[in-house]
């Protein structure tokens, strides 16, 4: 991560969706091209946008954001494309005194005023999709749309909502930085669509004068109701513009952003329930907020603003309806130049998104001093200020395990719910096999697999009725017999077998392998995903690759116990109840050169409960974004992008994908009260500045002299997982742990019989991981070869024997306090030396430019305390 932090993140997606009918009276004419000079004037767009805004902000609604620049900007090109009632009704509405071409030339200016600013990234982007059946794009409006609002323009395939939905919301969600997903469904795309108007923005800033994050606490937030709420306030006393406005009953504070000419607006009530009447001012036709700048005056103001996150999604064509713009939205509607034919409007939508927090470089730390007061002297402190191991563990396997070298973690709200989100540890795990020439028998193809209820899974000699057998019967059979051929009872599933060292072996020696590779930083994988993969991998070899993958894997002899274990421990997630563990494989097979091996099909269900589905390999943007979005939901939308539409060819034959999703709750939670900055001390002996937990409570610890370290063991709410921490008694001591942990006699899941249950003074840093692998190296330096190479011996798969190419992973790993909110404790209030501007009650804010209103909304209920660190969107350069 970059050290520059960022400020604030504003990014929206808009849709116009414009529909066929029937229309007489076509005109095309109306496109003009002349640069007649523009007025200096833009207040037409403040009235505008006061006017929408009005009818957005309902009372008691909520937190709010729209963007009536960018609603402002699709409303002008409608307004060239336009004649008749519907061009009046839109200059009315939309304020536009002036003809179109003037109006257009007012929006060229503000896009390109985007080019001249040096401290702030401002994207602006706006495309015209039209239906390449129905009709052509209107060639005056084409290119008056590139000139005047840099629109381009692309024929999409209505008849295919999938395909154009995902083409769309990839546009949008590029041009947003992916902040800004999944704007239009495939269900508003159909036959009769002629065109959808697409517009994107996206705002990135720092602050001219940065919120020091050791200055943010717990602060109370009058609601309008008169209830009270805790929420993160940011403090500062800078040199601020400032100005009382006795008309509005408000005060406005702007805060500019850093070498640039942008700023946000913020009109704070003067009384906690005046939010209504502030808003309902600010439409009045003679208020415009770009005028307020004149009377802001640069004085010394102690400022107290709280972080908040919106993400806000609006249906405007009921709000536009009420302004008064109605034809368009029928079938007398005169929108007739922009297609070949006439349309109206049918659906107008938007998102939009704000974060704002601290956004400056960490300031001079709390005293650690301060944090011990808080503790009981006689009790053992654990404080992890130090780089550390980590581990997220089942009793009998290492889900996730990773390292902490940098928590790198300065205060950033994120919209939460009102439970706070402990811990997210995602997956997303790929595998990809390629086709290749092999002349050796596949002995697989010619068995065939009877499912009995007494004796398990055999091989018997066969050729095609085994494929019949097992589409026809496997869910009932499967499900009742036994799972191994020597008729070993299978403990009950919330209890999975006592030994599985085999799994811990593996994923020390992995880990050890990866924590190598010549990058430093943050850590994070899932042993446990790769070990699947690789289950159902030695399962579908034989000869030499099998047995790299039993040497690699430390897998037993029979491939069939290897598949009863991952089995109970996928079983045994059904029977957690204070954790969500979600696990899911999937065989992606190319439909076109071969089919899944039937056998390996029921094997891969039984076993692994992995579902099977052919894909069009010919074609990877569609098979990467299929993929992606079955992971993307099998991991609650935390790992996406994980296979690329170019990682896909003709020539593959299957993708073996695995997904695994887990969040819990601290069984003793950390008080987001007691969270605040603290020393972090890093290998090469330098200190950062971090945000630490800390709790005083009862958790496993144990000292661990042949590791020279010390364990904490930190549980789930109701449920048999927990984390467990490793931390080097010295400063750099974490390489050297790590080498030990890679011995052959060392088990993770041995340290339980060690950890005694004590209370301990606790501190424990945020920390928040995202972390790409390619997995194909390490497994080849702990031997894993063959099935690299043309030579390999994968050939149960599929039909043909294949090879493997890739194995990724994507892992992300989010921790933070996850308690309830403690009692209250009063911030205190802001010294009188300087006018007061503590924002303790709803407010309206907006972004502007010297001439535009970018982004407005309202707060009415910031976020909580409780919320998340996201270094992602904290720093420069994600």
């Amino acid at each position: 991560m970059a050290s520059k932090a960022s400020i604030l993140l504003i990014l929206m997606g808009h849709l116009l969706v414009a529909q066929t009918f029937a229309q007489t009276n076509f005109d095309r004419n109306q496109s003009q091209n002349n640069s007649r000079q523009l007025s200096p004037s833009f207040s037409y767009m403040d009235r505008f946008s006061g006017k929408l805004f009005q009818k957005i902000a309902k009372p008691n609604q909520g937190n709010v954001v729209i963007s009536p620049f960018s609603l402002h900007a699709l409303l002008g090109m409608i307004l060239a494309a336009s004649s008749g009632e519907t061009l009046r009704e839109l200059k009315q509405v939309g304020e536009f005194g002036k003809n179109h071409t003037d109006v257009a030339l007012d929006f060229q200016r503000l896009i390109k005023f985007k080019d001249h600013l040096q401290g702030v990234e401002l994207t602006t982007a706006m495309r015209v999709y039209y239906n390449q059946r129905l009709g052509g794009i209107n060639t005056r409006f084409e290119e008056f749309a590139k000139t005047y609002y840099t629109a381009g323009t692309e024929p999409v395939d209505m008849d295919n909502g999938g395909v154009t939905a995902t083409k769309i919301n990839a546009w949008v969600a590029n041009s947003t930085r992916n902040k800004i997903k999944n704007l239009i469904s495939s269900k508003s795309i159909t036959s009769d669509v002629q065109a959808i108007l697409v517009n994107a923005v996206y705002f990135k800033g720092r602050w001219e004068k940065d919120f020091s994050t050791s200055a943010t606490r717990p602060a109370k937030f009058r609601l309008t109701d008169g209830r009270t709420s805790q929420v993160a306030m940011m403090y500062s006393k800078n040199v601020y513009g400032f100005a009382d406005l006795p008309e509005l009953n408000a005060t406005a504070l702007e805060l500019a952003y850093k070498d640039s000419e942008t700023s946000m607006l913020i009109l704070l009530p003067n009384r906690h329930d005046g939010l209504a009447d502030l808003e309902q001012k600010l439409a009045l036709p003679e208020f415009d907020l770009n005028r307020i700048a004149p009377r802001l005056r640069r004085q010394k103001v102690e400022v107290g603003l709280p972080k908040f996150r919106i993400e806000f999604e609006q249906d405007l064509i009921k709000p536009l309806k009420e302004l008064g713009l109605r034809q368009m939205f029928t079938q007398s509607s005169q929108v007739i130049n922009l297609l070949n034919q006439p349309v109206r409007v049918d659906q107008i939508k938007q998102k939009a998104y704000i974060d704002v927090g601290e956004g400056g470089t960490e300031a001079a730390a709390a005293s650690y001093v301060r944090v011990k007061r808080r503790m009981r002297s006689d009790d053992p402190i654990f404080v992890a200020n130090r780089p550390f191991v980590f581990a997220i563990r089942t009793p009998s396997s290492v889900l996730f395990v990773g390292h902490v070298e940098d928590p790198g973690l300065k205060h950033q709200i994120r919209k939460m719910a009102s439970k706070a989100t402990i811990v997210l540890l995602l997956t997303g795990h790929l595998l990809v096999a390629h086709t290749f020439a092999q002349q050796q028998d596949n002995t697989w193809q010619t068995r065939t697999v009877n499912v009995q209820r007494d004796r398990g899974l055999r091989t018997q000699p066969g050729n095609s009725n085994w494929g019949q057998q097992a589409n026809q019967q496997p869910p009932n059979n499967v499900q009742e017999v036994p799972l191994n051929q020597q008729a070993t009872t299978t403990p009950p599933p919330n209890r999975p077998p006592p030994s599985y060292s085999y799994m811990d072996r593996f994923s020390a020696k992995l880990f050890q392998k990866i924590v190598r590779q010549p990058w430093q930083g943050n850590i994070v994988f899932s042993p446990f995903s790769v070990h699947a993969l690789l289950g159902m991998i030695y399962a579908a070899s034989s000869g030499d690759t099998m047995r790299e993958v039993q040497q690699v894997g430390e897998f037993g002899e029979s491939q069939m116990d290897v598949a009863q274990d991952f089995e109970r421990l996928y079983k045994f997630k059904d029977h957690l109840q204070g954790a969500d563990l979600t696990m899911a494989l999937r065989v992606f097979y190319n439909q076109r050169l071969s089919g899944i091996n039937p056998s390996y099909d029921a094997f891969a269900k039984f076993y692994y409960d992995a579902g099977t589905e052919p894909v069009n390999m010919d074609n990877g943007q569609d098979t990467s974004s299929l993929i992606n979005a079955w992971v993307a939901d099998r991991t609650h939308n935390k790992i996406q992008n994980l296979v690329r539409a170019n990682d896909i060819n003709s020539q593959m034959q299957a993708l073996l994908v695995n997904a695994a999703y887990f969040k819990g709750r601290w069984e003793n939670e950390f008080s987001t009260r007691n969270t605040q900055p603290a020393e972090f001390s890093h290998t090469d002996g330098t200190v950062s500045q971090v945000a630490m937990m800390f709790n005083d409570d009862v958790f496993g610890l144990a000292d661990l002299p042949e590791l020279n370290a010390t364990a904490l063991e930190l549980s789930y709410k109701n449920s048999a997982t927990s984390m467990l921490i490793l931390l080097p008694n010295r400063i750099n001591g974490l390489a050297d742990l790590e080498q030990k942990l890679a011995q052959p006699q060392f088990d993770l899941n041995q340290l339980a019989h060690r950890l005694r249950r004590q209370r301990v003074a606790v501190g424990l840093p945020k920390f928040r991981i995202q972390f790409n692998q390619d997995m194909t190296e390490p497994l080849k330096d702990l031997g894993l070869r063959q099935m690299f190479t043309p030579n390999s011996q994968v050939n149960k798969l599929l039909d043909e024997p294949v090879r493997v190419d890739k194995i990724l992973q994507k892992a992300y790993i989010d921790v933070d306090e996850s308690g309830t909110e403690a009692p209250p404790s009063d911030a205190g209030s802001l010294p009188v030396r300087s006018p007061d501007f503590v924002v303790d009650r709803p407010f309206v804010f907006a972004i502007r430019a010297p001439s535009s209103v970018l982004l407005v909304g309202h707060v009415e209920k910031p976020l909580p305390m409780t919320a998340r660190i996201d270094p992602a969107i904290a720093y420069y350069g994600q």
